[in-house]
């Protein structure tokens, strides 16, 4: 039998967050959010880097990408059924 289990330190890994900047009094929270937890686990600031966008990014280029992203939705009775 093999257990695998996991850590809750990425100490040693990259990071990147994008951050979007449509809605930056939520993606600003988000991000703060973001490192927060990234330093709660060890990762050093060296190994993060920050990609603000103007709206919604896909990022083939980075292994780990948080997103940190606002959407807007507008609720409409015909949903609710």
């Amino acid at each position: 039998m093999r257990i695998i289990e996991g850590t809750q330190s990425a100490a040693g890994f990259s990071f990147a967050i994008v951050v979007s900047s449509y809605h930056d009094f939520v993606t600003e929270r988000l991000q703060t959010g973001a490192l927060a937890a990234l330093a709660a686990a060890g990762v050093s600031p060296d190994d993060i880097t920050i990609v603000r966008v103007p709206g919604a990014l896909r990022t083939a280029d980075c292994r780990t990408a948080c997103r940190a992203g606002a959407v807007a939705t507008r609720r409409l009775s015909a949903w609710d059924a």
